[in-house]
C-alpha cells in the first residue's frame, strides 16, 4: 500500500523478531536508467506521480530479478538509487547483502504483479497488502470515505516532509487514483495477507493538520471546491491533539514525531 512506508514494516518485523534483520528495497529506484526529458523543476512527488501512473515496465524488471536473486543467493550487490532531481538512475557504493536469518522487504505499487518478480522463486515470496480501511460512518447511511481518509493523510504528509501544499496534492490526486486502479487493485486479491492501517481516531487527529493547509487554498483555484468538501467532512469530527500518540504509531508517519525513520 501507499501510505505505510516499508521502513515500518522492517521495524514492526524487528521488533516482532528479535533475531530477525531485516532490509529494504525501494522498487522506484529500479526505475529504467532515465525518464524522457524530464524538467529538473518537477518536484519528488510530481515526478513519483508520473511514474505510477506507468505500468510494470516502468521498473526496470531485468535488473530487479538478477539483482534479487543475487541476494538470495547470498552475494553482496551495489544497489541503485533514483535520482529525482535529474530523473536518472544512480550508483553511490550502497552494497547490500543477506544474511541467512535476513528478511527482504521490498516495497513500491508494483510489488504485488507477479510480472515484477516473475523470476523469483514462488517460495522465497510473501506479499503483504497494505490499506487504509477507515470503519466510521457519518450516520446509519453513509459511511466516511476511505479514499478521501487517504487523501487526507497525503496532504498532511506532503506538506510536512515534501514541501508541497494541498493545493498540488489535490491536483495530482486523480493521477495517483489512475495508478492505483491500473496498477494495485487488480492484484490486491494475489495478496497472502492484508493489514488494515486504519486508525478509527485518524481522522481526528490530521483534522488539526488538514484544515489550515485546506483552508490556504485561494477561492480562484480549481482545487477549491474539492478543498471546501474535505472541510465539510472534517466538520463532523472534533480536533484531537496528537499529544498522545504513541511515538510508534503509523499516524506519526503523517504527523511527525516518530521513533522511527519514515
Amino acid at each position: 500500500g501507499l501510505s505505510l512506508p516499508a521502513q515500518s514494516i522492517c521495524n514492526d518485523i524487528g521488533l516482532a523478531w528479535s533475531i530477525l534483520n531485516t532490509r529494504i528495497v525501494l522498487l522506484n529506484h529500479f526505475d529504467p536508467s532515465s525518464l524522457p526529458e524530464v524538467e529538473v523543476w518537477l518536484s519528488e512527488d510530481v515526478l513519483e506521480t508520473l511514474m505510477m501512473s506507468e505500468d510494470v515496465h516502468s521498473i526496470d524488471v531485468k535488473l530487479f530479478n538478477e539483482d534479487m536473486n543475487r541476494l538470495l543467493k547470498g552475494e553482496a550487490v551495489d544497489m541503485p538509487s533514483f535520482n529525482f532531481k535529474t530523473g536518472k538512475r544512480e550508483y553511490r557504493g550502497r552494497k547490500l547483502t543477506l544474511g541467512a536469518d535476513d528478511i527482504l522487504v521490498i516495497e513500491g505499487i508494483h510489488g504485488l504483479n507477479d510480472r515484477l518478480s516473475q523470476l523469483i522463486p514462488p517460495e522465497h515470496k510473501f506479499k503483504i497488502y497494505i490499506s487504509a480501511l477507515t470503519q466510521l460512518n457519518i450516520d446509519e447511511h453513509n459511511p466516511l470515505s476511505t479514499t478521501d481518509e487517504r487523501l487526507i493523510r497525503r496532504i498532511v504528509r506532503d506538506a510536512r516532509t515534501r514541501g508541497t501544499n494541498a493545493t498540488e496534492t489535490i491536483a495530482m490526486w486523480p493521477s495517483v487514483r489512475k495508478g492505483e486502479r491500473e496498477n494495485i487493485f487488480p492484484f490486491q486479491e494475489q495478496a497472502d495477507v492484508m493489514f488494515n492501517s486504519a486508525l478509527v481516531y485518524e481522522l481526528a487527529v490530521l483534522k488539526v493538520y488538514a484544515e489550515p493547509l485546506l483552508f490556504g487554498i485561494e477561492r480562484d483555484c480549481p482545487e477549491y471546491l474539492e478543498a471546501k468538501r474535505l472541510l465539510k467532512l472534517l466538520d463532523y469530527l472534533l480536533p484531537m491533539p496528537a499529544d498522545g500518540i504513541p511515538n510508534n504509531s503509523l499516524l506519526r508517519e503523517f504527523v511527525g514525531g516518530s521513533c522511527f525513520n519514515v
